[in-house]
């Protein structure tokens, strides 16, 4: 999954049925922020908001993931395994947010370290 493609796309269906970002941030109870950041592709929206992003610009959840409307409305994916892979990506994703936090808890404390070392 592109996050540039599927927040262009996010993007293009929200302006195809006329709706600002603050109307989709009452829709969804979302920041207007929130919904800047998923249409430049900075990040997904989170798994438990998925059914209702893709109910209010009328796309599936398949249609979400490829970043495209499908050419037939008989996505390659069904719903449940869109939602799957939502899930997925969503627990990959906090893993990494995890992992990175991790590391720069790490460094800091190396560096804390170092300075108490400096010091003596």
């Amino acid at each position: 999954m592109e996050q540039t493609k599927t927040g262009a796309f996010l993007r293009q269906r929200r302006r195809e049925l006329n709706l600002t970002q603050e109307q989709l941030v009452q829709q969804l109870g979302v920041s207007n922020k929130t919904i800047s950041k998923w249409e430049n592709g900075w990040t997904m929206p989170d798994y438990g908001i998925v059914p209702a992003l893709c109910q209010a610009l009328d796309i599936t959840v398949a249609e979400l993931i490829q970043g495209q409307e499908a050419e037939e409305k008989g996505a390659p994916l069904s719903e449940e395994q869109a939602m799957e892979l939502v899930e997925r990506i969503s627990s990959l994703e906090k893993m990494v947010r995890r992992q990175r936090r991790a590391r720069r808890t790490a460094n800091t404390r190396k560096q804390g370290s170092f300075c108490n070392v400096s010091q003596n």
